[in-house]
């Protein structure tokens, strides 16, 4: 732990781990039933979290990553166990019949070219189509001619090129029963994987399911496990590529929005007597972030927080049950880039830098403390900033009468939108930032472990034929190279963690976070129109709010004269723009105020 000044108060710590023995959130049985369901998606996690122990994990909101990172492991585990079964039969199939089994081969090379094409022209344009219509017919004509230039030749020709003599039934035993067998044996092992997860799936991950997830295997398995539910528990966010807020959506997403307004602070009010306007405090962005944390904790709570020394609110003040945004979360958000300099700093007496823990050869620390976010406040051009982050949920409420009876149950929707706020003191300047980044809830195909559970086996078999046939061709076709290449995965891994040079020892090494797994696993975009809607207006009330708690602070507690802060603020508000479609770009309001949306 990085030290502080007072009794050896850490600036940086470790979060501690969450117990596992809790009910599953809808998010974590989702993205854990992406694991199986998706190879790529159980790949891209594994690689992230287990692989690079000395890696960032980003914090995680709505969903538990150690539970995901369990199921990743077992997923994995049954692949491997199906894909070296398949190994077996395709050895088995050709040791006595060679040209049966390559036939088989081709066949299923066939089938599998067929489904990706058709694949791929459904979400091609119409002139694509075209072109790729006319190509197979070139293809279709050309391997026509091929044959019948092959049997002219084959006729025509001084030798027999008729096949040794064979007994007919043996040829017709070896014809007629190895390829169906064949494709039989491969058929049941590929769809029987896939009706073992739907039926692991359904009861595993059914709605009401309880953590920690699946047993692991092996030490390092362990250890990685225990490093990420620590981590995702923490407020420091240091991240490998370019967006800061990584976790919280696509920076460049449709809705994204984004911006910025500059203002004076030498200029007073002019309000109040000159007593009064000479004992007024001098603008602190601690005090402007404690004030703007009470606006959004009045807008959840049925009771905020009230200032010392202020009365406390009356009984008709309080805030009904049905007005609260209870799933608003307020947190401490900070960010710095992943790239750090292990040269020798005087903020890290122990060597290195001070937001990695030098134990364990380079872990980052994932909890910043109180007296390293005040410190972080009141110093915006550090390399770490800090971020007011605010996160609306959609988790509804539960609808009820006037007689408190229930009308309507609460619903668990697991999309939301975040907002970051950095207030920057500069040059007797405020800089204010706002950022609000929506994130679309998990992908549709996830989500079958919510019905899955009340299928019956009819509903299972039928659906296991309905989802697995696309893939049963190409699954069958490259068992040796998916075997392969985890395999080297896994070993790779191991030396690594075992030989590997530990980070630390490297004048600078990228600790940051590559991926979220939260946005790996979001849909392309909200599912409704009305889930958008929800995402406009959370971000407006937010940002009224976040500009009112500001501006209060501003002008009643320091007298300064925000007069030109109202007016930008305004020209957000009333030129507020929707991009939609095929637009993009940055939209400019205002002198000195900057907005900009982005776009897919």
């Amino acid at each position: 732990m990085t030290e502080g000044p007072h009794h050896g108060e850490p600036y940086f710590r470790h979060a501690p781990r969450a117990p596992g023995d809790r009910p599953l959130q809808h998010a974590t049985r989702y993205l854990s039933a992406g694991a199986y369901l998706r190879v790529r998606f159980e790949r891209r996690v594994i690689s992230e979290l287990l692989y690079e122990p000395n890696r960032a994990v980003v914090p995680s909101f709505g969903f538990d990553l150690e539970v995901v990172l369990r199921h990743a492991l077992r997923a994995r585990r049954l692949r491997l166990a199906r894909d070296m079964t398949l190994i077996v039969l395709w050895t088995l199939a050709y040791l006595p019949a060679p040209r049966q089994t390559v036939g088989v081969g081709m066949t299923l090379f066939g089938v599998a070219v067929v489904i990706a094409g058709a694949r791929w022209l459904g979400r091609a344009g119409a002139r694509a189509r075209r072109n790729a219509l006319g190509a197979l017919l070139l293809l279709a004509a050309g391997y026509g001619g091929l044959v019948w230039f092959g049997g002219r030749l084959d006729g025509g020709s001084g030798y027999d090129s008729s096949p040794p003599s064979v007994p007919i039934e043996d040829v017709g035993a070896e014809n007629g029963l190895l390829t169906p067998v064949t494709l039989l044996a491969l058929a049941v092992v590929v769809l029987g994987h896939r009706a073992l997860v739907l039926r692991s799936l359904s009861r595993a991950l059914a709605p009401g399911a309880m953590g920690p997830g699946p047993a692991v295997r092996g030490d390092r398995a362990e250890q990685a496990l225990a490093r990420i539910g620590s981590a995702q528990n923490g407020n420091i966010t240091l991240y490998g590529g370019e967006n800061p807020f990584l976790g919280a959506g696509r920076f460049d997403a449709r809705r994204t929005v984004a911006w910025s307004i500059v203002l004076e602070l030498d200029r007073p009010s002019g309000k109040g007597s000159p007593d009064l306007r000479k004992e007024r405090a001098r603008p602190d962005p601690v005090a402007m972030y404690a004030r703007v944390r009470e606006e959004m904790q009045a807008m959840r709570d049925e009771w905020p927080p009230h200032r010392p020394g202020a009365p406390e609110p009356r009984r008709d003040q309080w805030l009904p049950p049905n007005e609260r945004v209870v799933s608003m979360v307020i947190t401490d958000h900070v960010v710095g880039h992943g790239e750090v300099d292990h040269r020798r700093s005087p903020a890290s007496p122990d060597g290195g830098h001070p937001l990695v823990d030098p134990r364990g050869g380079g872990v980052p620390y994932s909890v910043a403390t109180p007296p390293a976010i005040e410190a972080i406040m009141r110093h915006p051009q550090a390399g770490a900033r800090y971020y007011q982050r605010i996160t609306v949920g959609a988790q509804s409420q539960q609808v009820v009468g006037r007689a408190g009876d229930p009308v309507l149950d609460a619903e668990e929707q697991d999309y939301a939108v975040s907002t970051f706020l950095h207030l920057a003191i500069e040059g007797r300047m405020l800089y204010a930032q706002f950022a609000a980044v929506p994130l679309p809830p998990v992908r549709d195909e996830f989500r079958v472990v919510d019905v899955a559970s009340s299928w019956t086996p009819a509903h299972l078999v039928g659906h296991t034929l309905l989802a697995g046939w696309r893939d049963a061709a190409a699954t069958a076709l490259l068992a040796v190279p998916r075997t392969a290449r985890t395999l080297a995965e896994m070993a790779s891994g191991a030396l690594a963690a075992r030989y590997g040079r530990p980070p630390i020892t490297r004048v600078i090494h990228d600790y940051g976070a590559r991926l979220s797994v939260r946005e790996l696993g979001a849909a392309r975009g909200f599912g409704t129109y009305m889930q958008e809607l929800d995402v406009v207006k959370y971000t407006r009330l937010v940002q009224q709010r976040v500009n009112d708690a500001v501006l209060d602070y501003l002008e009643g507690e320091c007298g300064v004269d925000v007069s030109a802060y109202r007016a930008q603020a305004a020209q957000i508000t009333n030129n507020s723009v929707t991009i939609t479609g095929d637009v993009s770009g940055q939209v400019a309001v205002g002198g000195q105020v900057q907005q900009k949306q982005g776009d897919d």
